[in-house]
C-alpha cells in the first residue's frame, strides 16, 4: 500500500495545494483550531483481505494524482535511501513541462543547519506595472546548489550597498506583510520553476 495525505476543501473535496498543507499548525491543535482539512488516498493497494488486487508487474497511481510512479510489484521501500526500485516522474522534474516565472530577489532570512551562514528562505518578487512597485509572491529555500548560496551570499553581504537590514532602493517593494531579516537591493532576475 502507498498513500499520501492532502489538504482538501472541506466543501466540495477538492484537493487544495501542497502549500496549504505545510502551513497548518502541527502541535497542540485543539479541533476547534483546525483551519486546514486533511484526507488520506490511498492507492498502490495490492492486497486486501489477503487477496491479490492487482496481478500486473507495474503500478500507476490513479487518475488524479500528481504524479506517477512505476515499481516492479516485489520491490519495498526503504525509508531514507535512493533506490531504482521507486522511481517518481513528477512534471517538475521535466523541462518544458512547467511553466516558470521571472522573480526578483528582494528579501532574505538567516538559514538553519546547514543553511545558517547563508540567504534561505530568500523572498522573491515580481514587478507589478500597475503599482509601480515589486510584489513578493513566495520565499524560496531549496533546488539551489551550495555553490549558489555561496555566491549568493558575497554578492548580498549583510550591511553593504546590495543588502540591508531595512528597505531604502526604488522601486519600492510591497512584501505582503513578510518581514525578511535583510532587504536586497532589487537588481537581478531570476528564472524559477517551483513545484506544484
Amino acid at each position: 500500500m502507498d498513500a499520501e495525505i492532502v489538504a482538501i476543501d472541506a466543501l466540495d473535496g477538492s484537493i487544495k495545494s501542497f502549500q496549504e498543507l505545510s502551513n497548518r499548525a502541527r502541535r497542540d491543535v485543539k479541533l476547534d483550531d483546525v483551519k486546514v482539512s486533511v484526507c488520506v488516498f490511498v492507492f498502490d493497494l495490492m492486497y486486501l483481505n489477503n487477496e491479490l488486487l492487482d496481478n500486473g508487474d507495474v503500478n500507476e497511481e490513479s487518475k488524479g494524482g500528481e504524479k506517477r510512479r512505476k515499481k516492479p510489484l516485489p520491490a519495498t521501500y526503504e525509508p531514507d535511501k535512493r533506490t531504482l526500485a521507486w522511481l517518481k516522474l513528477k512534471k517538475d522534474y521535466v523541462t518544458g513541462l512547467g511553466d516558470s516565472l521571472d522573480l526578483v530577489p528582494v528579501g532574505a532570512w538567516h538559514g538553519n543547519g546547514r543553511k545558517a551562514s547563508w540567504w534561505s528562505p530568500i523572498l522573491l518578487a515580481v514587478w507589478d506595472p500597475l503599482s509601480g512597485k515589486l510584489v513578493a509572491v513566495c520565499k524560496c529555500m531549496s533546488g539551489f546548489s551550495d555553490t549558489f548560496y555561496k555566491a549568493l551570499r558575497e554578492r548580498y553581504p549583510g550591511n553593504s550597498d546590495t543588502c540591508a537590514r531595512a528597505p531604502r532602493w526604488d522601486p519600492t517593494v510591497d512584501t505582503g506583510g513578510l518581514k525578511p531579516q535583510f532587504y536586497f537591493k532589487p537588481q537581478e532576475v531570476w528564472e524559477i520553476r517551483g513545484a506544484e
